[in-house]
């Protein structure tokens, strides 16, 4: 996507289980860019992410959709589509022990309330050992037309994050 990227937010956590970057959306902008790196502790799982209404709290019911193609270098792709979920999954690569990840998505439309929220993903880390490559691209929709004010990172598993930071621009 090509335009210039202004710095919004950022946000870092060790030892959580969930990032939030709140009041980070706005009318400034209709599309915004969210780069996030991480290292999980003990456990696996998938990156999830939910978003957020004006008082922080996680946007539920089921109108999360997400389309994911897992890229891993030891064997074929995997496909995963979700509908009617109550969280966007599997936007990302597979995250396991000590390892760490990267995901990259833009965001459309978050705080136009006569709209739906759209995302695309791309990811790229270390899968189940050091010597495994593995990538993510993915696509989703919030199918409720309201605004959103801000983005929850979590995991799939039981694991903590040792690690974890985010940072939202927004794309002119």
């Amino acid at each position: 996507m090509a335009g210039n990227l202004e710095f919004i937010t950022s946000a870092s956590g060790t030892t959580v289980s969930a990032l939030d970057l709140t009041d980070c959306f706005s009318a400034d902008y209709d599309v915004y860019y969210l780069t996030s790196s991480l290292d999980i502790g003990t456990g696996a799982g998938f990156w999830q992410s939910n978003l957020l209404d004006s008082g922080g709290s996680t946007l539920t019911g089921a109108y999360y959709d997400v389309a994911n193609l897992e890229l891993q270098a030891n064997t074929t792709f995997l496909e995963y589509r979700g509908t009617n979920a109550s969280f966007w999954r599997d936007l990302g690569a597979y995250q396991d022990d000590g390892k760490g990840y990267g995901l990259s998505m833009y965001i459309y439309n978050p705080f136009d309330s006569s709209s739906y929220t759209f995302v695309q993903s791309s990811s790229a880390g270390m899968f189940t050992s050091d010597t495994v490559l593995m990538g993510g691209k993915g696509i989703g929709v919030y199918k409720q037309a309201s605004t959103v004010y801000g983005i929850r990172l979590t995991n799939s598993g039981p694991a903590t994050y040792d690690y974890i930071s985010a940072s939202i621009f927004g794309v002119k």
